[in-house]
């Protein structure tokens, strides 16, 4: 069996007490008191407290997060995961109650397991939460992609921000650019302020931008778009500089892909760009909008395989 590690005490939860644990994951004991701060969308969990772990694997793949323990979990777990921000980052998996998964609750399934899809760099924040009010101890073990859980795990420590931002820094958007993790990932931001930059493509030199700035680790066609029709609210304008943010290169510009959505019903006014990359090369993604269009979009950066 592996050892457990019981997290520090205290009465910090949420976003401000999350807790690092390694990238190789591993099993850990803790538990859930004080006031609620965080929610997930599976299931009411909006008035119980809940425990944060910041974790960023080092291999992508597929990860498996649970709270299934009939001797150390004694409540009925909500499990879910943010990624890039602990308090504003986009949910990409949620669970309340899982088939076979017991805790010590007699004859029921109220623990919680998640198998997800990872990034590796990417930081994703693991919320150990509760069904309704509940509360209590949890056993939660965190699986990396074509891992097995280690014998031993260090203490984790306490971060008292998170690792990585999904929202973008204040005006000027170049100097201010956010970097994004070679492999790629998911990102929530908003676009507001002045317009400081334009694309080729279609009309932007009235609408505000954000910037990211990414160096792929592997030369090929990578896929950058905001299609996603809960995150992307507005029509968006896609484009990529090379070398520098204000004056390099531009290598790829879209406004509309088909079958791109965004919240705007019926419409394909998202954006999606299929750039050759260079391995080593620092390229920025700018996500701009159509004519003076701007508000909340989901980024997402798919690195050549």
């Amino acid at each position: 069996m592996p050892t457990t590690t019981t997290t520090p005490g205290g009465t910090v939860g949420g976003c401000a007490g999350a807790l690092t644990i390694p990238a190789d994951g591993g099993v850990f004991t803790g538990t859930t008191s004080g006031a609620s701060t965080l929610a997930g969308t599976c299931a009411t969990s909006n008035a119980a407290p809940e425990r944060v772990y910041a974790w960023t694997p080092a291999t992508s793949g597929t990860a498996q997060i649970a709270t299934c323990s009939d001797t150390d979990t004694n409540y009925d777990s909500v499990v879910y995961v943010r990624s890039g921000s602990c308090s504003a980052g986009a949910q990409v998996a949620c669970n309340d109650d899982a088939a076979s998964c017991f805790t010590s609750e007699p004859n029921d399934h109220h623990g919680s397991r998640l198998t997800m899809s990872v990034v590796a760099g990417q930081t994703y924040f693991i919320v150990v939460d509760g069904y309704a009010t509940s509360a209590g101890t949890f056993r939660l073990a965190v699986t990396a992609p074509n891992g097995t859980l280690p014998t031993a795990t260090p203490t984790p420590t306490r971060t008292p921000t998170p690792t990585v931002t999904a929202t973008a820094t204040p005006l000027p958007v170049c100097q201010n650019a956010t970097d994004i993790p070679a492999a790629g990932g998911t990102f929530n931001g908003t676009t507001s302020g002045a317009s400081t930059l334009a694309g080729t493509c279609a009309n932007s030199a009235g609408a505000p931008e954000r910037v990211f700035r990414w160096t792929p680790a592997t030369s090929g066609v990578a896929t950058i778009h905001t299609c996603d029709g809960a995150a992307t609210a507005y029509d968006t304008v896609l484009y990529l500089r090379q070398g520098n943010c204000s004056s390099g290169p531009q290598i790829a510009c879209n406004d509309d892909t088909a079958s791109c959505f965004t919240s705007e019903p019926s419409t394909y006014h998202g954006s999606r760009l299929t750039p050759s990359v260079v391995a080593g090369q620092t390229y920025f993604i700018v996500v701009d909008g159509f004519a003076t269009s701007s508000g909340a979009f989901r980024l997402t950066v798919v690195s050549p395989p």
